[in-house]
C-alpha cells in the first residue's frame, strides 16, 4: 500500500473512531441547552440537506419515488424512532454508559439475521457473545439511578434505540435506495430529521427552549455534530468501505464505547466506577465475539472476488457494494453509524 494511501486510511479509521466515540458526549452537551428532540431535528435535517446537495453537486441523480418512501421509512425507523429514542435517554444517562450500550446493535443485527431474516444462523459462540453481552448490560443497569447517571428507564430506551437501529440497518439491503451510500444517507437524514420535529412540537419543545440562552457549548457541539460526526465522519466511513474490509471497519463498534467512556469521565466529569467497568469490558467482549465470527466466515472464492472486481469495474463501485450486501459474507457495508 502506497504511504499516501497508508496515511489517509490511517485517518480516515482515525475520523470513525474519535469522532463517531465523541458523538454521544457531544449530545450530551448539547442538551445542556437544547430539548432532546429539537436538537436531533436540526442536526439531521441540516446534515441530511448539506450532504443531499453536495451529493447531487458531484452528479448523482435524485432519488425517484419509490426511493424516496424508502428513504421516508427508514428515516422513520434510524432518526425519528432509533435516534429520537437516544437523544431523549441522554438526558438521564451518562453519555459513556450510553454509547457502551449503543454497541449491543452488533448483538441485534445478530439476532435479527438469525430469527427474523433467518440469513444467518445462531451459533453457540454467538450465543455466547449475546449472553455476555446482555451480562454486560445488566451490571451497567442494575441499581442504577439519576445521580449517577445510569437510570434503568432511560438505559432501556437506549438498548430500544440500538435494537430499532439494527432492524433499520438490515432492512436497507431490502428496500429500492439510491445507488449512491450518499443519497441513500441523505434522504434517510434529511427525511428523519424533519420527522424529529414532530415529537418536538407535540412535547412543547419549541415553546420551552429559551433560544436567547441556549449556550454556547450546545451551539459548538450541535455543530460538531452535524459537520463532524454526520458529514466528515461518514465520508471517512464511505471512502473506507471502497479501501478496506468490512471486517476491519467494523471493528469501531468496541473502539468507540472505550472512546465515549475516558472522555466523558474526562471532559464530562462522567462517574467510572468498578460497576461501569465490568459492565463495559462484558459488553466490548461480547461485541468483539461477535465481530469475529463474522470475521471467520466463509470468503468467495478467488473466481469469484475477480468476477465481482470486474463488475464493479463496469457498473461503478457504489453498484457492486450492493451486489455484495446480498452474497453470503457477512458484511455490514449498507449500514450507516448508530451515533
Amino acid at each position: 500500500m502506497p504511504s499516501n494511501l497508508k496515511l489517509r486510511v490511517l485517518a480516515a479509521f482515525a475520523a470513525i473512531y474519535i469522532i463517531w466515540g465523541s458523538s454521544f458526549l457531544a449530545i450530551r452537551i448539547g442538551l445542556e441547552t437544547i430539548p432532546p428532540f429539537l436538537l436531533a431535528a436540526i442536526r439531521f435535517t441540516t446534515a441530511g440537506v448539506l450532504l443531499y446537495l453536495w451529493t447531487r453537486w458531484h452528479g448523482v441523480p435524485g432519488p425517484s419515488q419509490r426511493e424516496w418512501r424508502s428513504g421516508m421509512l427508514l428515516g422513520g425507523i434510524l432518526f425519528l424512532a432509533g435516534y429520537g429514542l437516544l437523544f431523549w435517554a441522554e438526558q438521564r444517562v451518562a453519555s459513556g454508559i450510553a454509547a457502551v450500550l449503543y454497541a449491543t446493535v452488533q448483538l441485534w443485527v445478530l439476532v435479527f439475521e438469525a430469527f427474523v431474516f433467518r440469513v444467518k444462523s445462531f451459533t453457540g459462540t454467538a450465543l455466547a457473545g449475546a449472553l455476555t453481552g446482555l451480562g454486560g448490560v445488566a451490571v451497567l443497569t442494575w441499581h442504577g439511578s439519576a445521580a449517577t447517571l445510569s437510570d434503568p428507564l432511560s438505559a432501556a430506551l437506549v438498548l430500544l434505540s440500538a435494537t430499532l437501529w439494527a432492524f433499520g440497518s438490515l432492512c436497507t439491503g431490502r428496500l429500492p435506495l439510491p445507488k449512491s451510500k450518499s443519497m441513500s444517507a441523505a434522504i434517510q437524514m434529511l427525511v428523519g430529521g424533519l420527522l424529529l420535529f414532530v415529537p418536538a412540537a407535540i412535547s412543547g419543545e419549541f415553546s420551552r427552549v429559551a433560544w436567547s440562552q441556549i449556550g454556547m457549548r450546545s451551539l459548538l457541539s450541535l455543530v460538531y455534530l452535524i459537520f463532524m460526526a454526520s458529514l466528515l465522519a461518514f465520508t471517512a466511513y464511505v471512502w473506507l468501505m471502497q479501501h478496506e474490509p468490512m471486517s476491519k471497519i467494523a471493528t469501531y463498534g468496541y473502539v468507540n464505547p472505550v472512546i465515549a467512556v475516558v472522555l466523558g469521565y474526562f471532559l464530562g466529569g462522567e462517574p467510572m466506577t468498578k460497576q461501569t467497568l465490568a459492565g463495559t469490558m462484558l459488553v466490548l467482549i461480547s461485541v468483539l465475539m461477535v465481530i469475529s465470527r463474522k470475521q471467520k466466515a466463509p470468503a468467495l472464492s478467488a473466481r469469484a472476488t475477480q468476477a465481482l472486481h470486474e463488475y464493479g469495474e463496469e457498473e461503478n463501485l457504489e453498484t457492486a457494494d450492493r451486489y455484495q450486501s446480498h452474497s453470503p459474507r457477512p458484511a455490514i457495508s449498507s449500514r450507516l453509524h448508530p451515533s
